[in-house]
């Protein structure tokens, strides 16, 4: 076997396990997002399910034109002890 065989060879491995390595932690990471955006789906969907009506009133509040600027819920807890 000659040196530029070997070469070659060497290189050319190189970077196929350089490419297998990226796509690997690039299909990797995609499938964790698309896991943790279903997570998150999940965790809201559940929230709406057990309070239906502060979920719809926040909804509400949040299309209003009046309130496009504002991010801040207040909580009146008051009745909770």
């Amino acid at each position: 076997m000659d040196i530029f065989s070997l070469a070659v060879g060497f290189v050319v491995g190189g970077f196929t396990g350089a490419a297998g390595t990226f796509y690997g932690n690039k299909f990797t990471d995609q499938r964790r997002r698309k896991e943790n955006t279903k997570a998150e789906f999940n965790q809201w969907e559940s929230l709406k399910l057990k309070f239906p009506t502060i979920i719809e009133e926040m909804i509400e509040d949040v299309k209003n034109p009046d309130f496009a600027g504002v991010r801040t819920f207040l909580l009146n807890v008051a009745g909770l002890q």
